[in-house]
């Protein structure tokens, strides 16, 4: 076979496999993405899926120690632990060990392992914190968040996290909170589909609607009523609609993009303004796109 016949054929192939990860890479919803879309501020933050995992041998050796922490820490009808399915016995097996990570999570100088995978015994994902001590390992109430953790700041105070909807719900939760309390701030529904933006803004502002405004999962302007979908949700559902809100509903603006010669922003509605749904086929999503001329711009925005 010729030199050139030689190469072309692996070019081929290396294509085919570059294809084929990115693909795969195609299929896993990306939750980090989502969340730096919704927080931008958390972008700094610590993503707990790019800390180093514990290596197997090191799992070998202190994986009893985690199961009797654990188990010190639940109560006797934790609805993780029961005869038929047990939530610590199957996260402990060795096919679950890239799911253990290594890191400082409260900087107290002392390593702590954090389990964030599959709930396994439920539907969705769960996040287990085992706190490194000077005599071992302490898991605090409650032992299974059932949730994923994402994000957590700089200084261990604030954490990022999403709830995964139940049974293919295509819409998931992303909370604020803290290590303690992973949901005791702020939550946003939001549907899989939705188009994420590609920047955010340099400050994000506040904006109240100048009339009844329709957020849509894309930048642009669909309202054909929707069959299918609407059998499927026993809701009507038009086009790319999400949720329409009437005059005076408040959110916040966190990116634009121009598309087709109309300014759209992508936003996060105010939870004060649910009072003010009058359309809301996927049940409190609040995180699409307004078309800028619908807005009032009222001022820039601290978060989190």
């Amino acid at each position: 076979m010729k030199l050139s016949s030689k190469i072309h054929r692996f070019l081929l192939i290396l294509v085919c496999i570059i294809g084929l990860n990115q693909l795969a890479q195609a299929d896993e919803f990306d939750y980090v993405r989502v969340s730096e879309a919704l927080f931008p501020e958390s972008r700094t933050w610590l993503n707990i899926g790019r800390a180093p995992t514990l290596p197997a041998s090191q799992f070998q050796q202190v994986k009893n120690k985690l199961k009797q922490s654990y188990l010190a820490a639940i109560s006797t009808s934790d609805p993780f632990e029961g005869q038929d399915c047990s939530f610590i016995q199957r996260s402990l097996e060795p096919s679950e060990i890239k799911s253990f990570y290594l890191l400082d999570i409260d900087h107290d100088g002392i390593v702590d392992i954090v389990y964030i995978g599959s709930a396994q015994c439920a539907e969705g994902g769960a996040t287990v914190i085992w706190y490194g001590t000077q005599n071992g390992f302490a898991v605090r109430s409650p032992a299974v968040f059932p949730l994923r953790l994402l994000r957590v700041s700089s200084d261990g105070g604030r954490a990022l996290s999403v709830s995964e909807g139940c049974c293919g719900d295509p819409v998931d939760k992303y909370h604020t909170g803290s290590l303690s309390n992973l949901r005791d701030g702020d939550t946003i529904p939001f549907l899989h589909d939705t188009v994420l933006p590609r920047s955010s803004l340099d400050r994000s502002f506040h904006f109240v609607a100048r009339r009844e405004v329709k957020l849509r999962l894309a930048p642009k302007i669909n309202d054909q009523y929707d069959q299918g979908l609407s059998e499927f949700l026993n809701r009507a559902a038009f086009g790319n609609v999400l949720r329409s809100y009437l005059k005076n509903s408040k959110g916040v603006a966190l990116a634009s993009v121009v598309e087709y010669g109309q300014k759209w922003y992508f936003v996060v509605m105010a939870a004060e303004s649910n009072a003010l749904a009058s359309h809301d086929p996927y049940l409190g999503v609040r995180a699409g796109w307004l078309l800028a001329s619908e807005v009032n711009v009222l001022g820039h925005h601290e978060r989190l």
